[in-house]
């Protein structure tokens, strides 16, 4: 009988624990997002002088192709050498992708930023794409892959179809969709 009670304390103790992380898990995936800031350019209050002062002539200047937006495109090495492309609206930054120069895994990523992520999926929002980039919400078997900072406004966002390879990093202030698709009767939730 001592025996049946310790193996049921034993259960019941691991299924709090388990119960416990899950809920972290939960609240830390609804953790808001903080600004992401890069040599001293904060996203959402930069300025795009306040960029050229920062980080110089940029290497070329333009429009994003899906959205319109202006981007400056600039060659860096920090975190990781690369290619930034800032993205502004309305003459402030509105956000930074770093293109790394070489091949970067998630084991690189968390040598860089460190273990403090969580990892989030997601999938695109097939009824409101009109061309181009369509919006995309969180789902947890979405193809989509980002590790992410939100308390530093950091993403790593993997190659599509590989959990090791991470073809850029994301620098924002916002979540990148919202926790479940605007399609209507859609019953896919996170």
């Amino acid at each position: 009988k001592e025996q049946n009670m310790k193996r049921f304390l034993a259960i019941t103790a691991s299924l709090s624990l388990v119960v416990l992380l899950s809920g972290a898990a939960s609240a830390q995936s609804l953790k808001p997002w903080s600004a992401a800031k890069y040599h001293g350019l904060a996203i959402g209050r930069s300025s795009r002088a306040d960029v050229r002062r920062q980080l110089g002539k940029p290497d070329s200047v333009g429009t994003e192709e899906d959205t319109g937006l202006p981007i400056m495109t600039y060659t860096v090495s920090d975190p990781l050498p690369g290619k930034l492309v800032v993205y502004t609206e309305n003459g402030i930054v509105d956000g930074m992708t770093l293109y790394p120069r070489k091949d970067q895994t998630k084991d690189d990523i968390v040598r860089i930023f460190g273990p403090d992520f969580i990892v989030v999926h997601y999938a695109v929002d097939q009824c409101s794409g009109d061309g181009g980039t369509a919006p995309i919400y969180e789902t947890s078997s979405g193809p989509i892959k980002h590790m992410e900072y939100r308390d530093r406004g950091l993403a790593a966002i993997f190659s599509q179809g590989d959990d090791q390879k991470v073809e850029a990093i994301a620098f924002t202030s916002r979540a990148f969709g919202p926790p479940h698709s605007s399609c209507k009767g859609s019953s896919k939730k996170k």
